[in-house]
């Protein structure tokens, strides 16, 4: 008898931790449907070691996770459809298609968007620094399409062993649109010198 009546009460105590979970990322993001999303996280503090991986779960376009923000960390979050398999059968998530958050401890996000056949759309609210970039990132959002092309078109020559001089210009060619983002981004660090964002532009500069 003691059995039957504690498990309405667990029922109950299970039901309220769920209903109560707090996330700091909420996303609703049209195109995606019921998908696995992937999400790479780096602290900004050590942002060329390897990424801490994660991986939620969208149902009907929407999704939460509770991101671990501790120190300030920029996180890439990229549903599977949106990702390309090379033909090697490695995978490549290109920027354009993955949603870019750059979060302080505090923050709570709401991301809203839709993946298109070319790009993903999206805007966060929440996170200032985010915000500033998922509205100038569409300045050099043609780039960023651009280096994907090209990198697919490299995959190809090289999985059938083409001329040097072919992949070389390609090479040079992705690096000339790499100088074009950061020429971008160092445009906005002109016109907005006390913007969170421009430090953040100006910290992922190479040397």
């Amino acid at each position: 008898m003691k059995t039957i009546i504690k498990l309405p009460l667990l029922f109950i105590l299970c039901f309220t931790v769920c209903c109560t979970q707090e996330y700091n990322v909420e996303a609703e993001i049209s195109g995606i449907g019921n998908d696995t999303v992937y999400v790479e996280n780096y602290l900004l503090s050590s942002i060329d070691t390897d990424p801490i991986l994660d991986t939620v779960y969208a149902e009907g376009g929407r999704f939460f996770y509770n991101m671990p923000v501790k120190e300030p960390m920029i996180s890439y979050i990229t549903p599977k459809t949106a990702e390309y398999t090379r033909l090697n059968n490695s995978v490549y998530r290109p920027g354009h298609k993955a949603i870019t958050l750059i979060l302080e401890a505090d923050d709570k996000v709401k991301v809203s968007g839709s993946l298109q056949p070319n790009t993903l759309n999206y805007s966060v609210k929440g996170s200032e620094i985010s915000e500033a970039y998922s509205n100038h990132r569409n300045k050099f959002l043609d780039f960023e399409i651009a280096k994907t092309k090209i990198e697919l078109s490299l995959d190809s020559l090289m999985h059938r062993n083409a001329g040097n001089e072919a992949i070389s210009a390609l090479f040079k060619k992705r690096k000339s649109i790499s100088a074009d983002i950061r020429a971008e981004q160092m445009n906005f660090v002109k016109q907005n010198n006390d913007s969170q964002l421009s430090a953040f532009y100006i910290s992922r500069q190479p040397l």
